[in-house]
């Protein structure tokens, strides 16, 4: 596959950190493999203070200017359909950081949303509720 630069869009003025998938990156330098999540990251943080990258049934990972990283894992589940697992994850993300959450703590909220998404058909209606991302949560840690 030929490789192709892009250049990343700057960020709105209040943006603090982006949110990209492994499998879509936002227009940069293609990292070098699937397994160049630092690659990426680095390419990010260039960019803005701080970048949350998910992975699929890998997880996710975020990294920050500070030298942060975090890496959340992924849950084995039966994948049933993804459409909405990357909405999901973003906004459990989002509202667990609205609420006070420190990052590793919104990650594995957000995981666990997107875990549980994937295992049912459809987006909007796949959409878990917080009381069963919250049961999940409660049974793996």
């Amino acid at each position: 596959m030929a490789s192709a630069r892009y250049q990343l869009s700057p960020p709105c003025s209040s943006c603090s950190w982006r949110s990209c998938s492994r499998r879509s990156p936002p227009p940069l330098a293609p990292p070098k493999g699937p397994g160049d999540v630092d690659g990426l990251l680095d390419a990010l943080l260039a960019k803005v203070p701080m970048v949350v990258v998910t992975m699929g049934a890998a997880g996710a990972v975020q990294g920050g200017q500070d030298g942060s990283r975090h890496v959340e894992p992924g849950r084995r589940v039966e994948v049933v359909d993804t459409t909405g697992a990357g909405d999901t994850f973003v906004g459990y993300l989002c509202a667990a950081l609205a609420d006070g959450s420190e990052m590793p703590t919104a990650l594995r909220r957000a995981t666990a949303a997107a875990a549980l998404c994937v295992q049912r058909p459809g987006a909007v209606p796949a959409v878990p509720w917080c009381v069963e991302v919250d049961a999940l949560l409660d049974r793996t840690t």
